[in-house]
């Protein structure tokens, strides 16, 4: 909640006086009008600019039901609203205190916000540099499952997931998804099919699958390409219709695919990006916190000036 400053000597500033004679009012009633406009304008017109509202709004903001020609005329004459080239309250950002912390404050919570969303699908630094090995691909023989063992302890969740999105990119979108999200689509999509017990190979050659049939690429009666991460995970069927593409042959592989890495590879290209995010996004991080200790600390050298209005 933004709030504004009001100084004890408004009740009998000559201003005061002024604008309550030029309506023919009361002099507590014309605080409480002036009052009330300045509310109205810290929730609606932050910056003091009413320049863009007729005089009607303004009197209505300001509880005044007689002619609003003249409540306007009455506040431009004694001094507080300045008539240039903008209409502006009268020194409004020297009282308007609360809305310029709460801004900062803000703009500040937003860029934290923005930060932590970027790191939470990441492990911590310190697994990361501690289990990450670089040498390549083990040679001593295959693991349980198959597969060379991947030369990386990521094997998290979110590891997971954005080896599909690499691989995605990878096959032909290298723009799509830079970042990925937990909270979007496709990654609840990849996610779900993880979890219904598809291997990370699986869900790379259902893109590639879906990359190699020609309804997908474009030979329909809409003539349009269906290559989106987000169809090609939609649903398990899904996914094993265009693993058979891939793995029977049932489509044609694209001209002038560029071969992809294996997995494992993709495991370690991964990791090393999620690392280098992650340190991108602590450096971003500390330059928010300088940010805001500056801030802080030029507002306290901040004199409050008494000039009244």
């Amino acid at each position: 909640m933004a709030w504004f400053r009001v100084d004890d000597t408004l009740p009998d500033h000559p201003k005061i006086q002024q604008l309550a004679t030029a309506l023919g009012i009361d002099r507590t009633l014309a605080i409480g009008h002036v009052v009330r406009l300045w509310s109205w304008v810290v929730r609606f017109e932050p910056d003091g600019d009413i320049t863009d509202h007729a005089a009607t709004v303004i009197a209505g903001a300001a509880g005044w039901d007689s002619d609003a020609e003249k409540f306007l005329k009455a506040m431009i004459g004694c001094g507080l609203v300045d008539n240039g080239k903008r209409r502006m309250l009268h020194n409004w950002m020297r009282y308007a205190e609360g809305y310029r912390v709460a801004l900062r404050q803000r703009t500040l919570r937003a860029k934290h916000a923005r930060l932590s969303r970027d790191c939470r699908a990441t492990v911590t630094r310190q697994s990361r540099t501690s289990n990450v090995d670089r040498t390549g691909p083990d040679r001593t023989g295959p693991d349980r499952t198959g597969q060379d063992q991947t030369k990386t302890s990521l094997s998290s969740e979110a590891l997971d997931v954005r080896v599909v999105f690499d691989h995605y990119r990878k096959a032909g979108h290298p723009q799509a998804h830079p970042k990925p999200r937990p909270a979007s689509r496709e990654w609840r999509a990849v996610k779900a099919r993880l979890a219904e017990g598809y291997s990370i190979q699986d869900l790379c050659d259902a893109i590639d699958g879906c990359h190699a049939t020609p309804h997908n690429l474009g030979e329909n009666e809409r003539h349009q390409k269906y290559l989106g991460l987000e169809l090609i995970m939609r649903s398990g069927s899904q996914v094993t219709r265009f693993i058979e593409a891939k793995r029977g042959g049932n489509g044609s592989t694209p001209a002038k695919r560029k071969p992809i890495a294996p997995i494992d590879v993709c495991l370690n290209d991964v990791a090393e990006r999620m690392i280098r995010e992650e340190a991108e996004a602590k450096k971003a991080w500390e330059a928010v916190k300088q940010a805001k200790q500056a801030a802080a600390a030029a507002q306290k050298k901040e004199e409050p000036n008494d000039e009244p209005f």
